[in-house]
């Protein structure tokens, strides 16, 4: 099962269609941090995909909508007792995805960035790269009920 946090629905949908190319995991989206480590508490998830800035086209703020890094804390101070997921940072906030990245590595979790110029064309080649190389290929007959 893969988790997605991301605020923008275009993003979103391109992102899962990335993922549903190369897997039949299930993906589970987040909007919110908060909704993030909801999810992870009920769930082992085998690929996270991460985004920093969750301002929801700026009608929220940070405060309601939380960050990427505050899953990224919660990762790095809390370990799940298993194997630590792989875990992919695409954000456009440059100066917090590095941040993001950096405390994963730390934390030992495999880890990739992916710069977000726009979510199409050589980004999403860049995370179908990414995904072959954390997760399984699998043959895919079904619709994907998300």
């Amino acid at each position: 099962m893969i988790l997605l946090l991301e605020d923008k629905d275009d993003r979103a949908a391109a992102l899962r269609d990335a993922a549903h190319r190369h897997t039949d995991s299930a993906v589970v989206r987040a909007a919110t941090s908060r909704e993030a480590l909801r999810e992870m508490a009920t769930c082992d998830f085998d690929l996270l995909v991460l985004d920093h800035d969750l301002d929801h086209d700026g009608e929220l703020k940070a405060a309601e909508t939380g960050t990427g890094m505050d899953v990224v804390l919660a990762l790095s101070q809390n370990p799940p007792s298993s194997a630590r997921p792989p875990v992919i940072v695409s954000s456009k906030n440059l100066p917090a995805a590095g941040i993001m990245v950096a405390t994963l590595l730390a934390a030992g979790y495999p880890v990739a960035w992916v710069p977000y110029p726009h979510p199409s064309g050589a980004q999403m080649s860049a995370v179908e790269a990414v995904l072959r190389g954390f997760l399984p290929r699998q043959e895919c007959d079904s619709d994907y009920a998300d």
